[in-house]
């Protein structure tokens, strides 16, 4: 699909993550996805914006 990529090593849960910039996509398998997408926007929101 178009402006989407991914790693899918095994079935399961998969993080989604979607740039705001030109809306790309990459998922990736993981275990516990939640935690891992709840970690990742907490470090984005700790980031300074840079335009």
């Amino acid at each position: 699909m178009p402006k989407r990529s991914g790693l899918v090593n095994r079935s399961g849960e998969a993080l989604v993550v979607r740039k705001t910039g030109d809306g790309r996509e990459f998922a990736v398998t993981v275990d516990d996805a939640g935690t891992a997408a709840a970690l990742l926007n907490t470090l984005a929101e700790r980031r300074p914006e840079t335009r």
